[in-house]
């Protein structure tokens, strides 16, 4: 399970909270919110007259360290409320009381704690073991002893109110706590003094999912139908999931989403591209049915991305996980891939998959079932096949249809739950019959991930290339007059290369033949642009006019043609090692020299490609001959009018030695720009 904690406050903005209260690590939901509740308390009262130190703490660094800390404060209180359904009042006492055991049995614990196993811990809590060892032993000191039997707490210390004698005059305190007897409202004109009714007045807790838990917690074995003991083990971890499971009925619309943005995306967009484009430029293009699904991602990602660190699966990173999501953010985040934020689509569908899953399998094992449905394939996973309902509309109902109420004397009402008939509605609505999905999610593929070195080394290993012909080369350059069109033809044999990897065919067949007949690419998805290339480009051509067409587009766009290249690759040039360059073209083949090392870089040495290292100090020249070598060294010589040379014409003697890997972007930079000016 991946750590989150770290030092110092790292919860974000409180708006950026959830708003439902959830468990971690040893502390159940409440536990925390009264943990917390006290640690922003300590640091607001500390921030009076050491601001500076309290926001050096936080890692979000806010101006108003007070306002920002006020807000985590009421945060809490109201994950307080949820967690154990008192009214706020109720719930102050409860932080209270806590403080009140602080105070009072700070000394007793400190004498204990060191012969206590398990809550060894170092002043500055500097590992994981060590912080989660002081949260554990401050909440069974402190608070645990507080949540136990919390009803007849809150109760007493009401009555203590109440008898109080400050209070006992208070005409406000008899109405709250209705210390006096009323008749009742008998006719209308009563209406008017409606607010002197204490039962207007009256707290009523909601019933909530919270509510119900804590209920289970208090009860902690209740009788089944047969008169034995049960701790309903199934419907507590099934509630205590709902913030999670609630989300696993939208897996179908989120996979469905992936899919359509795999149609329209995959090997068309570069990751660059991906990441400029926001989700709301996408959504003003989109169809009404695709909007609602990218909205229903949205949601889905905005009520679990705080679990899926925690989870164990998918690494994301968790400034990503941090991030409320809205249409102003990147569509690459909604893409399925395992880089960079497309991490996060690929994750949240991994992570619902698995949530569902653990959930039929505990289910199985606590109701010993041997005979389990055969497991799905995710594309085929309908809501009938999940853990899938709605809160609001399927299980609160059932929830309050199992509740029963009782009237006692002084007590008012009280209600109870029937929670074996509870249990057994949720095993058979929810859970009965459930298959397991098999994790398997399908991945995009960016428009540069199609023509990496292990794609383009396995293509030649299936079909042969041949090289173009210079003359041919420079013919179709001059027929692709437009940027546009250049970049056109570009990606459809970008598309191309792509399916001839898992798919070969016939090395002699005209690439329009294949784009239009095999793939079946309408008429204006080609490379007619240049006739000469329509006319005279075979499948064993194909590697050549990529890289023909891909140097000349990088040639004359204005953009940096190496956006995927990490910064190692990126060392300045000295006007020394400019003039060396300058003085070794006159002796080498210029041409061949910006194509190979362009198609070099491109491939080899793109920041998303981890398969093979490249060290920045090996020298350019002796790199690149290597890789021609790998390149053309199963080439048939007798083919001498369609293949380039094996070598580059002088690079080995005349190419700058002191030039390496590190200058490689500004040394194809420098090479092109000084070609330009000797012609």
């Amino acid at each position: 399970m991946a750590d989150t904690t770290a030092h110092g406050h790292i919860l974000g903005d409180a708006s950026a909270r959830q708003a439902r209260p959830v468990a971690e690590r040893q502390l159940s939901a409440l536990a925390l919110s009264i943990v917390r509740v006290i640690m922003h308390s300590v640091m607001i009262g500390a921030a009076v007259t050491k601001s500076q130190d309290v926001q050096d703490l936080i890692d979000s660094q806010p101006e108003a360290v007070g306002q920002f800390l006020w807000q985590h404060i009421e945060a809490d209180m109201q994950l307080i409320t949820a967690s154990c359904g008192k009214s706020f009042d109720d719930c102050l006492f409860i932080v209270h009381l806590v403080l009140q055991r602080i105070a009072t049995k700070k000394q007793d614990n400190q004498r204990r704690r060191d012969s206590e196993e398990g809550t060894n811990w170092d002043n500055l809590l500097n590992s994981k073991k060590s912080r989660a060892s002081w949260e554990a032993a401050f909440a069974k000191a402190y608070v645990t002893p507080i949540i136990e039997h919390l009803e007849d707490k809150v109760k007493a210390a009401n009555q203590t109110l109440q008898s109080d004698k400050r209070f006992s005059t208070n005409p406000l305190m008899h109405l709250l706590h209705k210390s006096q007897p009323t008749s009742g409202i008998s006719d209308s004109q009563d209406m008017c003094v409606l607010h002197t009714f204490p039962d207007v007045w009256q707290y009523r807790p909601q019933i909530t999912i919270e509510s119900l838990l804590q209920y289970l917690d208090r009860l902690h074995n209740v009788q089944d139908d047969n008169g034995g003991q049960t701790s309903f083990v199934l419907l507590r971890e099934f509630l205590a999931k709902d913030h999670i499971l609630s989300m696993v009925g939208h897996l179908p619309d989120l996979i469905r989403l992936q899919q359509v943005l795999i149609d329209q995306f995959h090997r068309r967009i570069d990751a660059a591209e991906a990441t400029k484009m926001t989700i709301q430029e996408f959504l003003n293009k989109a169809m009404p049915d695709v909007q609602q699904l990218v909205h229903t991602f949205i949601k889905v990602w905005n009520q679990v991305r705080e679990c899926i660190p925690s989870y164990g699966g998918i690494v994301v990173p968790r400034d990503l996980c941090s991030q409320m999501l809205d249409t102003s953010h990147s569509i690459a985040m909604m893409l399925p891939t395992r880089r960079d934020s497309g991490v996060c689509s690929t994750a949240l569908v991994d992570f619902l998959i698995g949530t569902h899953n653990e959930m039929v399998q505990f289910y199985q094992r606590i109701a010993k079932i041997t005979t389990r449905c055969d497991p799905i394939q995710p594309s085929d996973a309908t809501h009938n096949h999940l853990v899938a309902y709605d809160k609001d509309k399927d299980l609160l109902p059932l929830v309050l249809s199992h509740r029963d109420y009782a009237m006692e004397a002084g007590q008012g009402t009280t209600h109870t739950f029937n929670l074996p008939a509870l249990q057994r509605q949720i095993e058979e609505r929810f859970l009965r019959g459930r298959p397991e999905i098999i994790r398997k999610i399908e991945q995009l593929v960016f428009r540069q991930d199609s023509h990496d070195a292990v794609v383009f080394q396995t293509l030649r290993n299936r079909i042969p290339q041949k090289s173009l012909p210079p003359s041919v080369q420079h013919q179709i350059l001059s027929q692709l007059k437009s940027l546009s069109d250049l970049s056109d033809c570009l990606a459809v044999l970008v598309i191309a290369i792509g399916f001839l990897v898992s798919s070969p065919c016939q090395p002699d067949m005209h690439i329009r033949k294949y784009l239009h007949t095999t793939l079946s690419l309408p008429p204006e998805k080609g490379i007619q642009a240049s006739p000469k290339a329509h006319e005279y480009c075979r499948v064993h051509h194909i590697l050549s006019l990529w890289q023909t067409l891909a140097v000349e587009q990088a040639c004359r766009n204005k953009q940096d043609p190496f956006d995927d290249v990490g910064q190692e690759y990126r060392a300045d040039l000295d006007t020394t090692q400019q003039d060396n360059i300058q003085q070794a073209l006159r002796h080498i083949n210029v041409e061949q020299l910006i194509a190979e090392l362009y198609e070099y870089i491109t491939l080899n040495l793109k920041s998303s490609n981890h398969e093979e290292q490249h060290d920045v100090s090996w020298r350019i020249r002796d790199t690149l001959e290597a890789y021609m070598d790998t390149k053309y060294g199963d080439i048939d010589e007798s083919t001498t009018e369609e293949t380039y040379a094996a070598e580059i014409h002088g690079l080995d003697r005349y190419f700058p030695g002191e030039l390496q890997l590190q200058h490689a972007v500004n040394a194809w930079k420098a090479v092109v720009h000084l070609s330009k000016q000797q012609l």
